[in-house]
C-alpha cells in the first residue's frame, strides 16, 4: 500500500520493520523485488535494483502469466516482440549479483534457478526445422543439450528444485535411452511425495519408456503398472500405461 501510494520511505521503514520481526522474511524473493522496486522509482543504483530490473526483463516475453504492468515496469517500454536479448541480459545480471553477494543469497539463487529453468523450456521446445521435404533433427538435438546444460546449472542453485528434475529427468530419457537407472535417479526425487496423479502417471510412464527403449523388459513393466495405478478412473483410461503393458 505505501508503495502503491508512492511513500517510498513509508514502504522501506515498513519492510524494515517486517525483516526485523523475523529475518527469514529479508532472503524472500519477493522482499528482495519490494526493494528493488523502491530503489527502481527513487532511481538508486543498488544491487537490489538491478535484482528487480532483472526479474522484469525476464518476465517481458508475451507468455501466459508474465504479463508486465506499467505500474511494475515504468521506465522501460514493453514490446509484444520476444526478445531473447532481455533474457540474456537478465540472467547475466543475475550470475553478477550471485558473484557480487550484495543482495540474498537465498533470493538470487531463486531467481537465477527460475531464469535458467525457463531457458531450458525454450530450448527444449523448439522444433525440428522443415526444408527439403524432411525434418532435420540436428538443431533439435543441439537444443536438448543446451537445454540439459540450462537445467543443471538451475538445479546447482537450487537443487531442491522439482521442477528442474522434472526437466533434466526428461531430457536425460531422451538423450541416453541406454541408461535408463540415470532417467531414475532423477525421476526417484520427483516422484516423493507428488499430490499431482496426471503428473505422477506420466513420469511413471516415462521411465517406463526408457527401459523398454533399452531393451529391459522386465523391469518396464513395473513401471507401467505403478503409471495405471497412479492414474486411472472409470472414465480417464491411462492409455500410456495400458499399452506399454499390452492392453490398448
Amino acid at each position: 500500500m505505501l508503495e502503491a501510494d508512492c511513500d517510498y520511505d513509508g514502504a522501506r521503514q515498513a519492510l524494515s520493520s517486517c525483516c526485523s520481526v523475523c529475518p527469514a522474511f529479508a532472503t524472500r524473493s519477493q522482499s528482495c523485488l519490494l526493494a528493488g522496486k523502491i530503489d527502481e522509482a527513487e532511481g538508486k543504483p543498488t544491487p537490489t535494483r538491478q535484482f528487480f530490473r532483472a526479474f522484469q526483463a525476464y518476465r517481458a516475453k508475451p507468455r501466459p502469466g508474465g504479463t508486465t504492468l506499467l505500474q511494475d515496469f515504468p521506465d522501460w517500454p514493453t514490446t509484444k516482440a520476444q526478445d531473447s536479448r532481455e533474457c540474456r541480459w537478465a540472467v547475466a545480471v543475475m550470475d553478477d549479483i550471485l558473484r557480487e553477494k550484495k543482495v540474498s543469497h537465498e533470493a538470487a539463487a531463486t531467481q537465477a534457478a527460475a531464469f535458467w529453468m525457463e531457458t531450458g523450456l525454450t530450448y527444449y521446445l523448439k522444433k525440428p526445422i522443415f526444408a527439403e521435404s524432411t525434418f532435420h533433427y540436428l538443431g533439435r538435438e543441439r537444443a536438448l543439450t543446451a537445454a540439459q546444460d540450462a537445467w543443471r546449472r538451475g538445479l546447482d542453485l537450487s537443487p531442491t528444485s522439482r521442477d528442474v528434475l522434472l526437466c533434466e529427468g526428461l531430457v536425460l530419457a531422451r538423450t541416453d535411452p541406454s541408461h535408463p537407472d540415470r532417467a531414475r535417479a532423477m525421476f526417484r526425487q520427483v516422484l516423493r511425495d507428488l499430490a499431482d496423479r496426471p503428473l505422477k502417471a506420466d513420469v511413471l510412464s516415462t521411465l517406463a519408456d526408457c527401459y523398454l527403449e533399452a531393451g529391459q523388459f522386465q523391469e518396464s513393466l513395473p513401471f507401467y503398472m505403478q503409471s495405471c495405478d497412479a492414474y486411472t478412473l472409470p472414465k480417464i483410461v491411462n492409455h500410456r500405461g495400458l499399452r506399454g503393458l499390452g492392453g490398448w
